[in-house]
């Protein structure tokens, strides 16, 4: 039991949100929680940039203008204590996420990603979060609204802990993105709606609402360089991030709420994969976050 309440400590102190719910990997507004590796090295500014597939975790409708279909997989690594820089304790979180996307051919873009979050075996704690999703986004340009795309998030989530115990529960997001400019955007995405888990204790049930979380972003993207900005609402965190490609390397660096994050990228010789690396220092916290990504496109 000790040990569950330390789990549910750091838990808290890493997942804003954890004041009213239990819900790291289904937060998408957390100081150091998240998925896509890219996304992290810009501080998690990345409601309103496009054609990413790891776009979906913070606006749905950023797979709207695939240009290839997309595959993703990514490790996380969060220490629980600051010696040897994280690296060689046995108190860690860790974090796994796959996805797949493919473009719009004539009906939508389309995703579908796993995610899974839990302690290391070490604390001698089963709790595990999940949850599988479809995505789907459409740009409007087929009916005379050019620049503008809309996407949904439908999700499945459940929480894996020692048997009678579980949660399950369902829920989905919007988003859009308007192209102001050729390069220059404004996202919208409004994420956990209507979302809610229910919990089993083996004889009674009780029904908890994940708070639901409504991102703004601006974005200037182009081949070489991105720079952009998140509010979040109604936590009013910010994130700011940008990224320069200077071919086969990509530098990123970010703020997210209280954090420095920085990010390193080496895409292949005939761009059909890239290889990510990215760091969270919390000075809110004093933790560190790693993370390491593959993407492949074809």
């Amino acid at each position: 039991m000790r040990r569950l309440a330390f789990l549910f400590l750091i838990l808290f102190l890493i997942t804003p949100s954890f004041g009213q719910e239990i819900l790291g990997a289904f937060v998408s507004s957390g100081t150091t929680l998240g998925w896509s590796t890219r996304a992290l090295g810009m501080g998690y500014a990345f409601c309103a940039v496009e054609g990413d597939l790891d776009g979906v975790l913070f606006n749905p409708s950023s797979i709207a203008r695939l240009l290839n279909s997309q595959f993703s997989v990514s490790y996380n690594y969060l220490p629980l204590t600051l010696e040897g820089f994280g690296f060689g304790t046995d108190m860690f979180i860790t974090s796994n996420y796959i996805a797949f996307g493919i473009p719009d051919n004539g009906l939508w873009s389309s995703g579908v990603f796993y995610t899974r979050l839990a302690p290391s075996e070490n604390l001698g704690i089963l709790y595990i979060e999940n949850q599988l999703v479809y995505s789907m986004a459409k740009s409007l340009d087929f009916i005379g609204i050019r620049n503008l795309a809309l996407g949904l998030n439908i999700k499945k989530l459940w929480v894996s802990m020692p048997s009678p115990y579980k949660g399950d529960g369902w829920g989905i997001d919007l988003g859009i993105i308007l192209r102001i400019f050729s390069n220059f955007k404004l996202g919208f995405s409004a994420q956990n709606l209507f979302s809610s888990l229910t919990w089993y204790d083996g004889e009674d049930t009780s029904e908890e609402n994940i708070t639901t979380c409504f991102k703004i972003g601006f974005s200037y993207q182009s081949p070489k360089f991105i720079l952009a900005f998140d509010l979040d609402f109604p936590s009013l965190y910010y994130h700011i991030g940008g990224e320069y490609f200077f071919d086969p390397l990509y530098f990123r660096l970010g703020w997210n709420i209280d954090s420095p994050t920085f990010g390193l990228g080496f895409k292949s010789p005939d761009g059909r994969w890239r290889i990510d690396y990215a760091l969270l220092y919390s000075l809110g916290i004093g933790g560190v976050h790693h993370r390491i990504g593959l993407s492949l496109i074809f």
